[in-house]
């Protein structure tokens, strides 16, 4: 529980109060949202070496699992991060979000299937925020 509840505050705090706006400064939030969502993907892969961390766990129920983790975080990237920057880039909402998520995962023991249905929704939630905040996302802002 330690680690879970540290991971979001100490990956938040670097990669949104330097890492998001250092890639913001130099692309369009769209693509820097998809850097982001890539080494965020590199950033994990080392765990599904660790026996009995979640990604090992998650790789050791079949392909489609680990590769739903990486297409997760898609949505997961994009949602956080238009959290961050509609609160005024406050990092605590960043942290929040990523906390509740890790612990709401954990509490409910979500099974790997309910993973693809979690995956499927914050895709559509990701499709309406880009639709919705295309101005965000595609300007030079």
């Amino acid at each position: 529980w330690f680690v879970l509840c540290l991971a979001p505050v100490l990956e938040e705090l670097a990669w949104h109060t330097y890492g998001t706006d250092a890639l913001r400064s130099r692309w369009k939030l769209f693509i820097s949202s998809v850097i982001f969502t890539v080494y965020w993907g590199l950033w994990h892969l080392p765990l599904f070496f660790v026996k009995d961390y979640y990604q090992s766990n998650i790789q050791a129920e079949g392909w489609i699992y680990t590769a739903n983790f990486f297409v997760s975080l898609f949505s997961f990237v994009f949602i956080i991060n238009w959290l961050y920057y509609k609160s005024g880039r406050n990092v605590l909402v960043a942290i929040l979000f990523h906390l509740v998520a890790n612990i709401s995962n954990e509490i409910f023991a979500t099974h790997p299937d309910s993973k693809l249905i979690q995956t499927g929704l914050f895709a559509l939630l990701m499709g309406y925020i880009l639709v919705k905040e295309r101005r965000l996302f595609f300007s030079e802002e």
